[in-house]
C-alpha cells in the first residue's frame, strides 16, 4: 500500500484498503460457514426424532416391538430419511451459495462422517439390548455423532454435544431404563436439534444482516 510524501494515505487508497479488509472479512465468514447446512434441516431432524420416538413408544406398547426391531424398522429408516434431508440441504446450499460439494475438504468431511456413522450403528446393535441402560447409551452415541462436525459448525454445537454426552453418561451411571427415560432421551435429542437450528438461523442473520 503506497503512501504520499507526507507519509499518509490518500482518500482513494484508504477507501481501497477498507474495501480489501471488508473482502477478507466476508471471505472468512463465508468460508467458516461453508460446512454448515441451513437451519431448517436441523428442525426437520428434530421432527424426525420426535416422530420416531412416538412410533417407538406406541409399537413397543401395542405390538411388543423389541429394541433391535425398533432399530431396524424405525430408527434405520429415520436415519436414512435424515440423510436424504441433509443431502437436499447440501445441494440447495451448493446451488445458492456456490459451495463446491466435490472439494477435498468436503469429501474428507463426508468420508469421516460416514465412517463414524457406520461404527456407531454397529455399536448401537451391540449395546442396545434388554437389561442395558438404553436411554443413556443412545444419548452417548448421538453425542459422539454430534462431535464429528464440531470443527465446521458454531461453538454452541460443541456445547450441545457435551450436554448429550453428559446426560448420557449420567443415565448410564445411574443405570436408568424404561419407557419414560427413553422418551426423555428422544425429547432431549430433538430439543438439541431445534436449538441448533435456531442458533444457526441467528448466526446466518448476523452474517448476512
Amino acid at each position: 500500500m503506497a503512501e504520499n510524501e507526507n507519509g499518509t494515505l490518500s482518500n482513494e487508497e484508504l477507501a481501497r484498503y477498507i474495501e480489501e479488509v471488508r473482502l477478507i472479512k466476508r471471505t472468512l465468514v463465508e468460508t467458516e460457514g461453508s460446512f454448515r447446512i441451513f437451519y431448517w434441516a436441523y428442525h426437520v431432524f428434530g421432527s424426525i426424532v420426535l416422530l420416531g420416538t412416538a412410533a417407538n413408544v406406541l409399537l413397543s406398547r401395542l405390538a411388543g416391538l423389541s429394541l433391535h426391531d425398533a432399530l431396524i424398522f424405525i430408527w434405520m429408516p429415520a436415519f436414512f430419511l435424515s440423510g436424504v434431508v441433509e443431502m437436499m440441504a447440501w445441494l440447495r446450499k451448493s446451488a445458492r451459495e456456490q459451495v463446491p460439494l466435490l472439494s477435498p475438504p468436503f469429501v474428507k468431511y463426508v468420508v469421516a462422517f460416514s465412517g463414524y456413522t457406520v461404527g456407531l450403528i454397529v455399536l448401537a446393535f451391540l449395546f442396545i439390548r434388554p437389561g442395558m441402560p438404553v436411554p443413556g447409551i443412545t444419548l452417548i452415541l448421538v453425542g459422539m455423532m454430534f462431535c464429528v462436525p464440531i470443527q465446521y459448525t458454531h461453538f454452541w454445537f460443541a456445547v450441545e454435544a457435551l450436554v448429550l454426552l453428559f446426560v448420557g453418561v449420567l443415565f448410564v451411571l445411574l443405570d436408568v431404563n424404561g419407557i419414560a427415560y427413553s422418551i426423555a432421551a428422544g425429547i432431549l435429542v430433538a430439543a438439541v436439534f431445534f436449538v441448533a437450528g435456531m442458533i444457526e438461523a441467528q448466526l446466518n442473520r448476523q452474517a448476512h444482516g
